[in-house]
């Protein structure tokens, strides 16, 4: 599923959905821990 959305964030649309989902792994760690890294 992450793959899928940072393939899409490539795009000039999907940026600002690439930096909402790092904030909100921010606040839910339960998540993805180290995987978006």
């Amino acid at each position: 599923m992450t793959t899928v959305l940072v393939a899409g964030a490539t795009g000039k649309t999907g940026r600002p959905l690439v930096e909402q989902l790092l904030a909100l792994g921010h606040t839910v760690p339960n998540r993805t821990p180290n995987q978006r890294e």
